[in-house]
């Protein structure tokens, strides 16, 4: 039998219950062949719908690339 994972990304400002009941359906929809893994909440690499869940954000210095000369063939 194959195994699928699937990953489900939720609003931080979801309630328990909620949570609950979105995996409880999740759970009936799949049947019995079904664990889960909660992974906390995690930082955001860019904000979806201004939702980020960062306590605090770092500012890295912009790094310089240096341009490449053309050379002609």
């Amino acid at each position: 039998m194959r195994s699928y994972e699937l990953v489900l990304v939720l609003k931080t400002s979801l309630k328990e219950g909620d949570r609950k009941k979105i995996t409880g359906s999740l759970k009936d929809l799949i049947g019995k062949n079904f664990s889960e893994k909660e992974m906390g909440q995690l930082p955001l690499s860019y904000p979806i719908k201004k939702e980020v869940s960062k306590q605090k954000e770092e500012e890295k210095p912009k790094k310089k690339v240096a341009k490449k000369a053309k050379t002609k063939k």
